[in-house]
C-alpha cells in the first residue's frame, strides 16, 4: 500500500537539525506524536510511506529566508520530502501551499497504477494538507485526518495578539475549521472531537494516545527511597494550562523535601523566575527534547506515554479520558489552589511502596 502522509513531521536527525537553527528552544509536540505514528504504519512491511513536510520553522523562530526541496530515505518503505519555501510572513503559507501541490502531483503520477493508496494529514498544517486533500479527491485516492486538535481552539490558546492578528486569524480558523470536515475518514483523540467534526458520519476510529514500546522496555521503575519527592510538569507554561494554580496550590505544601519542577516554554516563565526567589522549591527547569525528559523521569506528553513511565500521574478529570482509566489515575476533583494543594499533600503521604505499585498497574494496563 501506497500512503502520502502530509505534516510537519521530520525524522530524528532532521529534527535536531531544526531544534539546533531555532532562535529559541522551542519544542512541537507534535513531533514526538505523529514521529511514533510513522514508526508504527512502517512496522507494516506492505506499506510504503511518503511523508511530504513543511519544515516546522518560521520567520519568528529562524533567520534562514531560503528552505529548498530535500528528500531524506531512511529505509526502503520510508522517504522524507521536505518541502522547499521562502521564509516570510506571508510567503512561507503560499510557496509550503505551492510545493506541496508539485509534490503531490508527483506523487499520485508516480503510483498511477497502483490502486491501493491513500493520503493521510495533520489538517493543522492547513497550507499543506488541503491542497493534498483536493488533489487527491480529484483522483479518487481516500483521504484521512488524524485530529489531534480543532484548528480554532490550538491557536487560541496562544499568546496575545493585534486586533488585525485576530481578525485574520479568525477568518483562518473559521475556514479550517469547516475544512477538516471534508475527509473521507478521521482518527480522533476523543469521541468528542468525533461528534463536533464528524457531522456526516464518516468512517472514523479514538486513538487516546500512542507509546514507544522500546522507550518503555528501557524504562524500570525505580523503588529505591529518595530524599527529595519531585512533583513534575511538562508541558506549556501557561496561566490558560493551569500551571498558576499548580504553583499556588504548591505553596500551601509544607511536606518537607518535596520540590516542584516545571519544564516548558510559555508566558509564564518570566514569573517563575520571581517565584523561586522566594520559594526554591518551585524550580523551573527549562526546555528539554522529550528523549531527555524520558531519560530523567519518564514523562513523555500525552496521558498513556505518562501512564506507560510507571511514573503515578495526578491530573484533571477530561471529559475525552474513559472511564476505563479510573482506577489508573489520581484525580483533581476541584481545579481550585486549595484542593489541589490537598490532593497534592494526599499523594505525597503516600509510602514509595504505594506509589510505585499504583504506577505499575497504570503501566501494565497501557502496556496490555
Amino acid at each position: 500500500m501506497k500512503l502520502l502522509f502530509v505534516s510537519s513531521t521530520c525524522s530524528k536527525k532532521k529534527y535536531n537539525y531544526v531544534y539546533s537553527i531555532r532562535n529559541s528552544r522551542k519544542l512541537d509536540p507534535s513531533q514526538n506524536f505523529f514521529s511514533l505514528v510513522v514508526t508504527g504504519l512502517i512496522k507494516n512491511s506492505n506499506v510504503n510511506l511518503t511523508c511530504l513536510t513543511a519544515l516546522p520553522v518560521s520567520r519568528s523562530t529562524t533567520n534562514i529566508k531560503y528552505f529548498k526541496n530535500e528528500k531524506e530515505c531512511t529505509n526502503n518503505n520510508l522517504t522524507y520530502k521536505y518541502l522547499g519555501f521562502c521564509n516570510g510572513k506571508f510567503l512561507r503559507y503560499i510557496t509550503l501551499s505551492i510545493s506541496t501541490i508539485i509534490s503531490t502531483i508527483k506523487w499520485i503520477y508516480r503510483n498511477r497504477k497502483d490502486h491501493n493508496k491513500a493520503l493521510i494529514c495533520d489538517p493543522l498544517v492547513f497550507m499543506c494538507s488541503k491542497p493534498a486533500r483536493i488533489l487527491c479527491s480529484l483522483f479518487n485516492i481516500m483521504t484521512f485526518a488524524i485530529v489531534t486538535d480543532i484548528p480554532s481552539l490550538s491557536t487560541n490558546m496562544k499568546l496575545k495578539k493585534s486586533r488585525i492578528r485576530k481578525l485574520l486569524e479568525g477568518c483562518f480558523e473559521s475556514y479550517s475549521d469547516k475544512d477538516v470536515r471534508k475527509y473521507d475518514g478521521y482518527i480522533f483523540l476523543t469521541e468528542s472531537m468525533n461528534e463536533l467534526i464528524n457531522l456526516d458520519n464518516k468512517t472514523y476510529m479514538i486513538m487516546e494516545g500512542i507509546v514507544d514500546l522500546s522507550q518503555c522496555n528501557k524504562i524500570q521503575v525505580n523503588s529505591n527511597q529518595k530524599a527529595i519527592k519531585i512533583v513534575m510538569y511538562a508541558g506549556g507554561v501557561y496561566e490558560k494550562y493551569g500551571i498558576k494554580n499548580l504553583v499556588e496550590a504548591f505553596k500551601l505544601i509544607n511536606i518537607p523535601n518535596t520540590e516542584l519542577h516545571i519544564y516548558g516554554d510559555g508566558a509564564f516563565v518570566k514569573e517563575l523566575g520571581e517565584i523561586y526567589k522566594i520559594y526554591n522549591r518551585i524550580r523551573y527547569m527549562g526546555i528539554l527534547p522529550t528523549d531527555e525528559i524520558v531519560k530523567r523521569y519518564s514523562f513523555p506528553s500525552k496521558t498513556v506515554e505518562y501512564m506507560a513511565s510507571g511514573t503515578p500521574l495526578l491530573t484533571t478529570r477530561l471529559a475525552g479520558i474513559p472511564d476505563e482509566y479510573n482506577n489508573y489515575l489520581f484525580w483533581f476533583e476541584k481545579e481550585d489552589v486549595e484542593s489541589m494543594a490537598d490532593k497534592i499533600i494526599e499523594v505525597l503521604s503516600l509510602s514509595e511502596d504505594e506509589l510505585n505499585k499504583f504506577g505499575q498497574r497504570a503501566r501494565d494496563f497501557v502496556l496490555n
